[in-house]
C-alpha cells in the first residue's frame, strides 16, 4: 500500500490522463488550471523531453500534444539558440534555485511548427519526484506586445517629430512675426521721416542710414539717373558707387529687379574695388509715375540669399521713396516756375527802366549836340581868322583853341556813335566786315576809360582780313562789353589784394579752318566756381549791387548767336578769365 500510495502521488505528474479516478481534488484543480491557462505550459523530464503540453502550448506552437510528447524541448527552439538554451537548462538543473526566468540574460525566441519564429517570455521551475527532476516551463508569446511596443515607439517617434516640426513652425512663425513687426516699425519711421520734410535730398542720407542699421545691411545707395549732377545718396559717408556702370542703369530702366546672392557672377561688370564691400546685392528701380528716375541698391559685404519677404520690403521702400521723390520734383518745378516768373517781372521792370534811360540818353545827346556845334564853329572860326592874320594871336592861344576844336570833334564822334546804338537791325543790315577793324573801332571808344584804369590792352592778330558776316554795331558792342568786363575784373582783384599789380588785357585774333577766333584774356579775379552756367543769364552779375546790371554778357551771347557763332569762357593760367568767340568766316563774293 505504501508503494501504491507513493505511485499514486507520482502518476498524476507524469501522466495525468492515465488514472483519472485516482486523482485527488488538488490534482483535478491542477489539471484544470493547466488546460485553461492561455500561456503555453510544457512539462519536461530530466532529459528535457516533453511530458505534458497544454492547449495554450498547442495554440502557440501549432503542435498537437500527441505529436510533441516525447520530443526534446529543442523542437520548440530555433536552431541558432539550441546550444545556448541547452547550457542554460543544464546550469539550472544543478542550481539551488527552484525557478528562474529563461530570458534573464537575452531575449528568447520560440519556433512554431510552420518554422516561424516568435519572441517569447518564459520562466522555468523544477521539482524532484522519486529522485527524478520534473521541469515546468511557462511560455508567453509576446509578439503582440512587441508589436504594440514597436507601434508605440514609432508613434512616440512620430509624435516627437511632429512636436519638433511644430516647434520649428512656431519658432519660424514667431521669427516671421517679429520680422514683420520690425519691418512695419521701419516703414512707419520712414513714412514719418519722409512726411516731415519738403526737401527730400536733405533727409536722404539719414533715411538710408536708418534702413541699413535696422535691417543690418552693409550699405544702401540711392542713385538718380536724371538729376543734373546724377545725384548719389548713401548710408555711408563714401558716396562713390559701382552702379555708375551702364548695365545696371539699362536693367533698371527696363523696370527689372537685380537680385544676386553672390556678385562673383558679375566679375566683368563690377569693378574689383567695389566688390570688397558688395558680395551680394538687391537693386530695385525707383519709379516716379511711369518713369524710372533711379534705383535703390541694398548690398552685403558677404554672400547672402535675399528672402522673398525682404525683396517685398525693398519694393515697398522704393515706392515710398518714389512718392517722396515725386513730391520733391513737383515742389522744385513749382519753385523754379515761381523763380522764373519773378525773374521775368524783374526783366520787365529793368527793361522799362532801360527804355527810359535810352530815351533820356537820346535826348541828352541831342541837347549836347547843339552847344557842341556852336563851340566847334566858334573855335574853327577863330583858327580860320588867325590863319589869315598870322601873328596877331599868341601861339599859346592858337594851340589852346586847336585843342578845343579837336575835343569838340572827338565829342561829336562819340555822340554819333552813341546814336548808332539806337539804330534797329533793319536800319543797319548785316554785311561782310573785317572783325579786326570793328574791334579797333571799339577800342577807340573806351581807350580813354582803359587808360584811366592803368590798362593798356595788347592786340595780337595772326594774319589779315578777318572777314565775317554780321552787324558791325553789334560786333562792336561784343568787343566793348568783353573789354569792359575784363577791366572790371582786374579792378576787383586789385581792390581785394590791396596792392599794385600789372594789369593785363590781351586781344587775340586768328583763323582756324572756317572760323575767325576772337579771344579776350585778362589777369583779373577769373570766373567764380558754380557761375559758369549762369554767365549769360539776363541780370546775372558777380559784381556788387549798383556796379552792374548783368546785361552785358547776355547781349554778347545774343549777338554771337545771331551770326551763327559760339562763345565759351574759362579761367586761364594767369588766374583771370578768357572769353573765346568763334564766328564763321564770310565767303567773298
Amino acid at each position: 500500500m505504501k508503494n501504491s500510495r507513493k505511485k499514486t502521488e507520482v502518476d498524476p505528474l507524469l501522466s495525468l490522463d492515465e488514472n483519472p479516478l485516482g486523482l485527488s481534488y488538488e490534482h483535478h484543480c491542477f489539471k484544470s488550471l493547466l488546460e485553461i491557462e492561455e500561456a503555453g505550459i510544457v512539462l519536461l523530464d530530466d532529459r528535457f523531453q516533453i511530458l505534458r503540453f497544454n492547449r495554450g502550448a498547442e495554440q502557440m506552437f501549432g503542435y498537437k500534444r500527441e505529436e510533441i510528447i516525447g520530443q526534446t524541448i529543442d523542437v520548440l527552439i530555433p536552431q541558432r539558440y539550441q546550444k545556448t538554451h541547452q547550457v542554460h537548462l543544464e546550469e539550472f538543473s544543478f542550481a539551488s534555485a527552484i525557478s528562474q526566468p529563461m530570458n534573464k540574460r537575452n531575449n528568447i525566441y520560440g519556433l512554431r511548427r510552420n518554422r516561424e519564429e516568435f519572441p517569447a517570455r518564459a520562466a522555468i521551475s523544477k521539482i524532484e519526484v522519486e529522485g527524478k527532476k520534473i521541469f515546468t516551463a511557462i511560455i508567453h508569446d509576446i509578439s503582440e506586445i512587441i508589436k504594440k511596443e514597436e507601434e508605440l515607439s514609432l508613434a512616440k517617434k512620430n509624435l516627437e517629430i511632429r512636436v519638433r516640426e511644430r516647434t520649428l513652425q512656431l519658432e519660424e512663425s514667431n521669427q516671421e512675426l517679429q520680422l514683420t513687426l520690425k519691418h512695419e516699425k521701419l516703414v512707419g519711421r520712414l513714412a514719418s521721416l519722409l512726411n516731415s520734410t519738403i526737401d527730400f535730398p536733405c533727409v536722404a542720407h539719414d533715411l538710408l542710414k536708418l534702413i541699413a542699421n535696422t535691417l543690418e545691411i552693409t550699405e544702401v545707395h540711392l542713385y538718380s539717373f536724371f538729376s543734373s549732377k546724377r545725384s548719389l545718396y548713401s548710408s555711408s559717408e563714401d558716396l562713390e558707387g559701382w552702379f555708375y556702370e551702364q548695365w545696371v542703369v539699362r536693367t533698371m530702366k527696363e523696370r527689372k529687379i537685380i537680385v544676386l546672392s553672390s556678385t562673383k557672377e558679375l566679375e566683368k561688370e563690377i569693378k574689383p574695388e567695389f566688390r570688397e564691400n558688395m558680395q551680394s546685392m538687391c537693386a530695385v528701380p525707383v519709379k516716379v509715375g511711369k518713369e524710372v528716375k533711379g534705383l535703390i541698391c541694398f548690398s552685403q559685404s558677404f554672400e547672402h540669399c535675399w528672402s522673398d519677404h525682404s525683396i517685398e520690403l525693398f519694393k515697398t521702400i522704393a515706392d515710398m521713396i518714389a512718392s517722396a521723390w515725386g513730391r520733391d520734383l513737383q515742389l522744385q518745378a513749382r519753385l523754379q516756375a515761381e523763380k522764373k516768373q519773378a525773374e521775368m517781372i524783374q526783366v520787365v521792370e529793368k527793361t522799362s527802366r532801360l527804355a527810359s534811360i535810352g530815351v533820356m540818353a537820346a535826348g541828352i545827346t541831342h541837347e549836347i549836340n547843339q552847344p557842341l556845334n556852336a563851340i566847334k564853329v566858334t573855335a574853327d572860326s577863330v583858327l580860320f581868322w588867325e590863319k589869315r592874320n598870322q601873328g596877331v594871336l599868341p601861339e599859346l592861344f592858337v594851340n589852346k583853341i586847336s585843342k578845343i576844336s579837336t575835343g569838340a570833334s572827338r565829342i561829336d564822334e562819340i555822340i554819333q556813335h552813341m546814336r548808332s546804338f539806337w539804330v534797329s537791325p533793319k536800319e543797319s543790315p548785316e554785311k561782310i566786315i573785317d572783325l579786326e577793324f570793328v574791334i579797333k573801332n571799339g577800342l577807340t571808344l573806351i581807350s580813354s576809360q582803359l587808360s584811366s584804369h592803368g590798362i593798356k590792352p595788347k592786340m595780337q592778330a595772326a594774319g589779315k582780313n578777318f572777314l565775317v558776316r554780321g552787324n558791325p554795331l553789334h560786333l562792336e558792342q561784343v568787343a566793348i562789353n568783353l573789354l569792359v568786363n575784363a577791366m572790371h575784373s582786374i579792378d576787383t582783384k586789385s581792390q581785394n589784394e590791396n596792392e599794385k599789380q600789372s594789369k593785363t588785357i590781351c586781344i587775340k585774333l586768328e583763323k582756324q579752318r572756317k572760323n575767325v577766333i576772337f579771344e579776350v584774356l585778362d589777369n583779373g579775379i577769373g570766373i567764380p566756381n558754380g557761375s559758369e552756367d549762369k554767365l549769360y543769364d539776363p541780370f546775372f552779375s558777380t559784381k556788387k549791387p549798383g556796379e552792374g546790371m548783368g546785361l552785358g554778357l547776355a547781349i554778347v551771347k545774343k549777338f554771337i548767336d545771331s551770326v551763327g557763332g559760339t562763345i565759351d569762357a574759362y579761367n586761364n593760367e594767369m588766374g583771370g578769365a578768357t572769353f573765346r568767340v568763334e564766328i564763321p568766316m564770310a565767303q567773298k563774293t
